[in-house]
């Protein structure tokens, strides 16, 4: 015979009368542990599934975020990206010591696995750029968790066992996987901060300096960029016009920013008028350009 205490529940083993009332008889026996394991596992999903649901339902919730843009920097890691995978590719590959993508456009041939590597980067830009203009925070959760498992697959898997060498053996993997780090680290800021309820335009004419206007002079003289985001902005952004009218659109805005930054740089650095300018300058700026 067993007594329990009701202050502390302990049990205490001590003899009792048969005239006391708070008697309570307690048997010990072994059950099976499978027999319980059903139950323990329903009630370990619910308890986790409930503080998953509860994360993603805090994370998709607004009202209380300050939004953010860095879609810039997300941007500039997959361009980088992009070159070390295009001028690095003998790293990736099994095809150790070659003379480089150089030599595959000298000798006429292109590897397979150098155009898939660089189809697949090109869709995930194309993708990342979807799904900004979208603003689709959902669907850049999935894209988020999508592009760690298999970066991580590819990486510390797929790579050694194609290659048949370690990860950091060459400097151009482990240079991919540092930017996609921060890329991921930029992306991961978006979906908690969200995207901003106005989203078109370049990164770049944020300002009107000369950094500014360097910069959007490079990024208008790459082959077919300009062509391909403002085809992309087109596509996925909610507009009557047609795109013809968007491209002339587009050219507009980038002659008035360009003559903007022109006349910015007048203010700061002053010329008299009518002064010729010195050779120096010309040969400078006219032999530099």
């Amino acid at each position: 015979m067993v007594k329990i205490n009701e202050k502390d529940g302990t049990i205490v083993e001590e003899p009792t009368s048969q005239e006391d009332g708070n008697v309570l008889c307690v048997s010990i026996h072994a059950e099976p542990t499978k027999k319980y394991f059903p139950q323990i596992a329903k009630e370990a999903f619910v308890r986790y599934s409930a503080a998953l649901s509860a994360f993603f339902k805090q994370l998709l919730d607004r009202t209380s975020r300050k939004t953010t843009d860095v879609y810039g920097y997300m941007f500039l890691c997959d361009f980088v990206n992009f070159f070390v995978i295009l001028f690095g590719f003998s790293s990736f590959g099994t095809q150790d010591g070659d003379g480089g993508v150089l030599s595959y456009f000298e000798e006429n041939r292109v590897p397979v696995t150098f155009l898939v590597m660089l189809l697949i980067q090109f869709f995930l830009i194309v993708v990342d750029r979807a799904l900004y203009l979208r603003k689709h925070i959902t669907g850049k959760i999935v894209f988020q968790f999508i592009l760690i498992i298999g970066l991580h697959v590819w990486m510390f898997f797929v790579l050694p066992a194609t290659t048949e060498r370690s990860f950091n053996a060459t400097t151009p993997p482990v240079l991919y996987y540092m930017i996609k780090c921060f890329y991921l680290l930029f992306s991961a800021y978006q979906i908690r901060c969200g995207y901003p309820a106005r989203i078109l335009g370049n990164f770049l004419t944020k300002g009107f300096t000369m950094a500014n206007f360097s910069g959007f002079k490079l990024f208008m003289t790459v082959p077919f960029l300009f062509e391909l985001r403002t085809l992309m902005d087109w596509i996925w952004t909610d507009t009557s016009m047609t795109l013809f009218d968007w491209l002339k659109m587009e050219d507009i805005f980038s002659n008035v920013y360009q003559l903007k930054c022109m006349r910015q740089l007048e203010e700061d650095l002053p010329a008299p008028r009518g002064q010729k300018k010195g050779a120096m300058v010309k040969y400078l700026m006219g032999g530099g350009m």
